[in-house]
């Protein structure tokens, strides 16, 4: 890791801000959340594991073989979802001390001021999310965190107790069950959720109206031109985590998405941020 390399931008006292693309172009709503992040001001580090092209100019390029080797990330064995290698990769990206983590689709509407503390938010009522993430490379939530990552068969301590059984007599009888082939969130808000609790820092998360005022359920809202998007932030707000994931299939507001494809209508709350905000046109599949 090239020794240039902090946990904060010394010219604004913000913190630096981290990211991991895995793939290779990258796609508009990833430039935008990039270039959203530089507005508010902060150094912004893209991790890849190859050449990327797009990357918005001013954006640092780092090798993510050097947090995290190709080797050791995990792919979801039904999605193809790199989420739980992600996961992988900001825990050791934490430990090693390099600054605040960014999903590559948090719209940063507001700068981060850089804090020695913990930094996470509740998705709602249930879940603590990583999407937006600082922990202390002391922290004892992070030496769990790595610990508990480091098993590509681990047992979950979060899961229910018949579910820790069978799987640990799987373990034991020399069958045992690969993460990969786990359930969403196992390295992730389960596991953030879980060990925040277990050391008695659930009330440090801040509210979903920080970083995650629209819920997953709603996301295709974001993208939508009748939607009053202005009408679920907070002056608390800084970000909106735009939920990649679940914009590109079908939700109760696009019943007929297609798979893998995001529709940007014009007026949309995303579309005029990025055109009047950012300079950047932003319009059908994104």
């Amino acid at each position: 890791m090239n020794t240039a390399c902090s946990n904060v931008d010394g010219r604004s006292g913000l913190f630096q801000v981290n990211c991991l693309w895995v793939g290779g172009e990258l796609r508009p709503l990833e430039q935008v959340s990039l270039l959203s992040m530089q507005k508010q001001g902060h150094a912004v580090r893209l991790f890849t594991y190859g050449a990327v092209t797009n990357v918005p100019d001013g954006v640092e390029v780092a090798d993510a073989n050097e947090v995290l080797p190709w080797k050791r990330m995990i792919f979801n064995r039904r999605t193809g979802s790199p989420a739980l290698g992600s996961n992988r990769f900001r825990y050791r990206l934490m430990r090693m001390g390099l600054g605040l983590w960014l999903d590559a689709d948090m719209l940063l509407l507001k700068p981060i001021l850089k804090r020695d503390g913990h930094l996470f938010g509740r998705q709602d009522e249930t879940f603590v999310n990583g999407a937006a993430l600082f922990l202390p490379a002391a922290s004892p939530v992070l030496e769990d965190l790595i610990a508990f990552i480091g098993d590509d068969f681990a047992i979950p301590p979060f899961l229910p107790m018949k579910e820790r059984l069978r799987l640990a007599l799987r373990k034991w009888t020399g069958r045992p069950r690969h993460v990969s082939r786990m359930t969403w969130g196992v390295f992730g808000p389960m596991a953030l959720t879980h060990f925040i609790g277990k050391h008695g820092l659930t009330g440090e998360a801040v509210g979903r109206d920080v970083f995650y005022p629209v819920p997953y359920t709603d996301a295709h809202s974001l993208f939508m031109a009748d939607a009053d998007i202005e009408r679920c932030l907070e002056s608390t707000t800084l970000a909106i985590h735009l939920w990649n994931e679940a914009l590109r299939r079908p939700s109760h507001l696009r019943p007929d998405n297609p798979t893998g494809r995001l529709f940007v209508e014009k007026g949309s709350f995303v579309e005029r941020y990025a055109r009047e905000e950012l300079g950047f046109a932003l319009g059908g599949d994104a």
